[in-house]
């Protein structure tokens, strides 16, 4: 079952740091937790509203780590963003998170929107440069 207009309501500048806390339910009244037990993998996208391009994704079964299941039985998960993650992107944004089971059965559990705003103080990050050096 999908949950509607799950939206990110606060704040979110490009370059941020950002934990996003999730609770999955198994009804639309928001009353009986998933237990996320036995979950195959759990993939979560940032994409266009408009056309779809997915401009971020993350997912467990891939190992990644940036998705942790922080309490399987009552159905909490956390994405985490690095700043590197959104530090080109801005404006209005869709969210998803699609589980799927052990039998490899997937479910989209929620979708919402995320506005994340334009940051115009931000550090630049220094990088190695290429050095060229001239034989004497």
């Amino acid at each position: 079952m999908t949950v509607e207009k799950q939206d990110i309501r606060k704040d979110f500048y490009q370059g941020d740091y950002k934990a996003i806390l999730i609770s999955v339910f198994t009804d639309e009244l928001l009353t009986q937790v998933k237990d996320l037990t036995n979950v195959e993998s759990i993939d979560w996208a940032l994409s266009d509203r408009k056309d779809g391009t997915i401009y971020l994704q993350k997912s467990t079964f891939d190992g990644d780590t940036f998705i942790k299941v922080t309490d399987a039985a009552n159905g909490k998960v956390e994405v985490y963003l690095r700043p590197v993650d959104t530090a080109s992107i801005y404006g209005t944004f869709r969210h998803q998170m699609q589980i799927t089971d052990v039998n490899g059965k997937p479910e989209c559990v929620f979708t919402g929107t995320v506005n994340i705003f334009r940051s115009y103080a931000r550090r630049f990050v220094r990088g190695p440069a290429s050095a060229y050096l001239l034989g004497g």
